[in-house]
């Protein structure tokens, strides 16, 4: 069983989240040339936007230091993680007790054969351990989350069927839990994934998924296991996470506690910046974005752009 650990309460005078529709918000972190977070005395003259091409001036800087986590794990229980899944819940149980405080919530999401949703998300320490409990590779448990996989029927049998999302339906569970359950929470939004990276049949495409991501202003964290031989021909999580502002960490080369060090000092130490964009008026139309840091000692990591039509 895992505990939550006490609330840490910003400083007096620290801004809280502003609302302004025709703002684009782009979280980002500042990073030493070790990689290590900074928290740094900046201005909102230091940070420098470009979209589209086009320099934009930032009107805001801010940090949500006051706001809550809301975090999705996802654990691939698919058959090539099958060694994995105890491992899996063990890196679980040490992450909700390490990063989870009693004012943030999470939620976890299995992807096999299908996407399931253990429960909704929550920061009651209970509830999260009885979903911690249900994740296993038979997904019997939990509630099907997102689009549906139809089944197919095996050739030459009458009963035998199979999922025609394959063995492994990675971004539609991705897909599934930021537009179905991270959109509509307030505060600081992360996706963790536990996972091999091999999507084998999702009916939403790796580009979706990041899509999806980028329009709930979330960022992806993955611990990758490799297992197989396609693993190393895979760079799906790896680019999940740098276009939305993450990373992704070797099982095999870091320890847990490590990384979730390393993720919980970068959520809760975030930057936001605010700027206006160009409106073309044309649904659908994704803009890069480019953050620029003043100081040669830092550099900042964000998300690569956003959909103009898209929740920003």
């Amino acid at each position: 069983m895992f505990t939550l650990l006490p609330c840490v309460y910003p400083e007096p005078g620290e801004p809280t989240f502003r609302v302004d529709v025709d703002l684009v918000t782009v979280p980002c972190v500042l990073v030493n040339k070790h990689g290590t977070v900074s928290v740094a005395d900046v201005k909102r003259e230091d940070f420098a936007v470009r979209d589209n091409g086009v320099d934009k001036p930032v009107e805001y800087l801010w940090r949500e230091a006051d706001l809550p986590l809301n975090i999705g794990i996802i654990v691939d229980v698919s058959e090539s993680q099958t060694d994995f899944v105890q491992q899996h819940r063990e890196t679980l149980a040490k992450f909700l007790e390490y990063v989870i405080r009693p004012e943030d919530r999470a939620f976890i999401v299995t992807v096999g054969e299908y996407v399931k949703l253990l429960g909704d998300p929550t920061n009651s320490a209970t509830e999260l351990q009885r979903q911690l409990n249900l994740v296993a590779g038979d997904q019997r448990e939990g509630e099907p989350l997102g689009l549906p996989c139809p089944l197919g029927r095996v050739a030459g049998s009458d009963t035998a069927m199979y999922s025609t999302c394959g063995g492994s339906a990675i971004w539609n569970g991705v897909y599934a839990a930021a537009t179905l359950k991270l959109r509509d929470l307030r505060g600081r939004k992360a996706l963790l994934i536990l996972s091999d990276g091999v999507d084998t049949g999702s009916k939403h495409s790796l580009e979706d998924a990041v899509r999806a991501v980028q329009q709930v202003n979330a960022v992806v964290y993955a611990i990758k296991y490799p297992a197989g031989k396609l693993v190393n021909m895979t760079r799906g999580l790896e680019r999940l996470s740098a276009e939305t502002g993450g990373l992704e960490f070797p099982s095999a080369k870091t320890d847990a506690r490590e990384v979730f060090a390393i993720i919980e000092n970068e959520l809760r130490n975030q930057y936001v910046l605010g700027f206006r964009p160009e409106r073309t008026g044309t649904a659908q139309v994704f803009h890069k974005v480019q953050v620029f840091f003043a100081r040669p000692d830092l550099k900042v990591r964000s998300r690569t752009g956003y959909f103009e039509n898209g929740s920003h």
